[in-house]
């Protein structure tokens, strides 16, 4: 398929697919970095201009979901509750606790990186259920490699 380039004008060989990912514009490296030059810098020049007024800068697909600033994240439509997950029940105790910096079973400091871990393992959305810990205690604290254990010699019994 022959399209023209944006910036030059040149004719050049593109393909459908490219096209429809939203590539194919431009028939040189060169072209694509004038093109960006002019789109991200102060001067732009007319074919540039008519090409971004095109396109629909800040089109939200579903402005009702989006949050907004100062919204209760209990009030966001997509709020889960207690359905939410684990990954998303650790975000929730960052944002709200803070990063951890210290564990509070062997009370090292010095440690790359801390975790919150569960206390009840139920997740429930409480804080006061939380505790921080460092990599090697979370992992003996969720006794992760007894529990792979159980569940191979489980799966090779069936």
């Amino acid at each position: 398929m022959i399209k023209k380039c944006l910036v030059c004008d040149k004719g050049f060989k593109t393909s459908p697919s490219r096209l429809k990912e939203g590539r194919g514009k431009f028939c040189s490296h060169s072209c694509s970095a004038i093109y960006t030059k002019n789109a991200f810098g102060s001067h732009r020049s007319d074919k540039v201009k008519k090409y971004l007024s095109a396109i629909q800068r800040g089109k939200h697909n579903s402005p009702k979901t989006e949050f907004k600033r100062g919204m209760a994240e209990e009030k966001h439509p997509q709020w889960k509750g207690a359905g939410a997950g684990r990954v998303s029940l650790h975000k929730w105790v960052t944002k709200h606790l803070g990063k951890p910096d210290k564990c509070e079973f062997c009370g090292a400091t010095n440690q790359t990186r801390y975790e919150w871990a569960n206390k009840s393992r139920k997740y429930f959305r409480e804080l006061t259920d939380w505790i921080r810990l460092c990599v090697k205690c979370h992992r003996n604290y969720d006794d992760n490699a007894n529990k792979a254990w159980v569940t191979r010699r489980r799966l090779t019994l069936i």
